[in-house]
């Protein structure tokens, strides 16, 4: 998790957000990842996972075929929607030059989409194997 956040955060830094010529501050977008990494993953996907009846969001406890699909896109969708809030202030610290409306909001949202995809993917083919649809 630690590499892959710093990938992550450089990604979106230099590659994404440049694309949008939005000149910004890497270490703050890097800092924004770790954040958001540690409280979205470790306290509030397996929280409204457990809120919501899965107990198990990492499915640390569950045999194969018990752990419960539901609860991780449970988990993993209340995740992406803190990591949207905890990250905005980041990056607008980031940013070089401040933007106004859309063009702010367009590169936060379209990143953080596309990065959230990927770990959603990374961790559904971690759990995808031994679980059940419910």
């Amino acid at each position: 998790m630690i590499w892959i956040n710093f990938i992550i955060g450089t990604f979106e830094s230099k590659f994404l957000l440049e694309k949008f010529n939005i000149p910004n501050r890497k270490w703050l977008i890097v800092a924004a990842n770790y954040t958001s990494m540690f409280l979205g993953y470790y306290f509030i996907a397996p929280h409204f996972s457990f809120e919501n009846g899965f107990p198990d969001f990492w499915g640390m406890k569950s045999r194969v075929g018990e752990y419960e699909l539901g609860g991780f896109f449970i988990g993993f969708l209340c995740s992406f929607v803190a990591t949207l809030i905890i990250e905005f202030p980041f990056y607008w610290l980031s940013l070089k030059t401040k933007q106004q409306g859309w063009r702010l909001l367009k590169p936060f949202f379209l990143v953080n989409l596309l990065t959230n995809c990927i770990m959603l993917l990374i961790y559904f083919a971690i759990v995808a194997f031994s679980a059940k649809w419910s």
